[in-house]
């Protein structure tokens, strides 16, 4: 029994979105090392990936492949925006303000909109990070959209590799709580 629970495991949809997400974070992290020596432009690719990767939960791939295209491109105008104006106290504040509500707001249009708040809300919380030129936050910025849409290819490349796995893995859980019952 165990054995079985291990083998459906690693056949299930969740744990084939871990490989997904992991490959998708590692591979722009050992590329900016090993074309740039310096792993700052994969991180920024990273974090787009990490910022638009809890939007990838079970639905049609209309709504996951729009739900990723938002969260990315709210990430990397929440980052450029914050983190321009970061240093600007009288700016900032109200801004803060406004922006932390009406991202918080989208929250209430279903789950999968509060994963894309969550998802502001934490760009918003990571724009502080440090200090940007003009030119390294745009590039920072970009690189997060760019890690966005790359998430968003290899999401799309899961979805055709693998159509099924998603209804099968639903049609086992309901047989099985069927069983029980």
């Amino acid at each position: 029994f165990m054995l079985e629970s291990v083998n459906r495991f690693f056949k299930s949809l969740d744990f084939l979105k871990g490989v997904v997400l992991a490959v998708a974070m590692l591979i722009p992290v050992f590329l900016s090392n090993y074309f740039f020596g310096d792993i700052h432009f994969g991180f920024s690719v990273a974090l787009g990936v990490l910022f638009c990767s809890p939007t990838d939960v079970p639905g049609s791939n209309k709504h996951v492949f729009f739900g990723i295209l938002i969260a990315s491109f709210l990430s990397f105008s929440l980052t450029l925006l914050f983190g321009a104006i970061a240093n600007i106290l009288w700016l900032l504040l109200p801004l803060l303000g406004v922006f932390v509500f009406l991202v918080s707001y989208i929250s209430v249009f279903g789950f999968r909109a509060s994963l894309i708040s969550f998802v502001g809300l934490m760009s918003i919380v990571l724009s502080f990070v440090h200090d940007y030129s003009e030119e390294s936050l745009l590039t920072h910025s970009s690189l997060i959209a760019l890690g966005g849409l790359w998430y968003l290819s290899l999401t799309y490349l899961k979805s055709l590799l693998f159509p099924k796995i998603q209804v099968d893995q639903l049609f086992v859980k309901t047989f099985e709580k069927t069983a029980d019952y």
